[in-house]
């Protein structure tokens, strides 16, 4: 690792800091502790398709040598889907947003009286006719393996020592005598009850996306986890309340530097780096 000289990590909330912004974060240390530049192209409630398309996008433009990068990548929730909001009415900026399945409930009253996104009231307004669109969750997990896959792809075709972990929910598919399961993060993102998948009712395209030999092959060595969870799954373990006091269900400073420090040695131990 002794050409390399740019941490280039993306994410969500829990990878640009929240709203502590840089001590929030857990590249900060990290990149620090690696005597790396960062390059933090993390945003706030961005979903996996966002995080994907952000990151090949700006090491395509090769503003700096692949050669010289090191990628880390955690990624967000399954459900968030990403979407185009068209301003026709040119009263503000056109804008990508994410839905989900929770936007179009019809008990949403955050939504319903407080969003401060116009283009979210929108959506809570017309949720009847949205639903058949953004409710599937084999859909979601298609979207979310897709991303995967070609950042994955893209970074082992040019030769780029990376790690992926997740930073709200497990994205893994389990498998269970020749069944598949997902954690159910549908109704709460801390759950750990699987929730059956009849993937056998889908298109083609679905199913060998979300095979068990994709899942392997997605789900290497090189896809950590935080002691055995996402970010936020360990941060809601008892005990671990002090890490995110100040930062409203995220890394604070202490939490940032733990998970700093958990990722890294296992990053060591992958590429054989002291």
């Amino acid at each position: 690792m002794e050409n390399k000289k740019y941490l280039v990590v993306c994410g969500d909330s829990f990878t640009e800091g929240h709203m502590l912004g840089e001590i929030g974060s857990w590249a900060y240390p990290l990149a620090k502790k690696m005597n790396l530049e960062l390059i933090n192209l993390a945003i706030g409630g961005m979903g996996n398709e966002w995080i994907s398309n952000m990151l090949i996008t700006y090491l395509q433009r090769k503003e700096i040598p692949m050669s010289e990068v090191v990628v880390m990548v955690a990624w967000s929730d399954v459900s968030r889907q990403m979407t185009y909001f068209n301003n026709i009415m040119g009263d503000r900026n056109n804008n990508i947003t994410h839905i989900v399945p929770g936007d179009l409930l019809s008990n949403n009253e955050d939504l319903e009286h407080n969003s401060p996104h116009e283009e979210m009231i929108w959506v809570y307004e017309n949720r009847n006719s949205l639903f058949p669109f953004f409710s599937s969750l084999t859909w979601c997990l298609f979207k979310t393996y897709q991303s995967l896959f070609y950042t994955k792809l893209f970074l082992e075709s040019n030769g780029i020592p990376y790690v992926f972990f997740d930073a709200i929910t497990d994205n893994r598919i389990h498998y269970q005598n020749g069944d598949s399961y997902f954690k159910d993060s549908w109704k709460s993102f801390w759950t750990e009850n699987l929730q059956r998948l009849f993937l056998d009712d889908e298109p083609e395209i679905i199913q060998s996306m979300l095979s068990e030999e994709n899942t392997q092959y997605i789900f290497d060595e090189k896809y950590i986890d935080i002691d055995g969870k996402s970010i936020m799954q360990w941060l809601k373990k008892s005990g671990n309340e002090i890490c995110e006091i100040g930062n409203e269900g995220h890394l604070n400073e202490l939490g940032a530097k733990i998970v700093s420090d958990k990722v890294l040695k296992k990053f060591r131990k992958i590429y054989e780096v002291e």
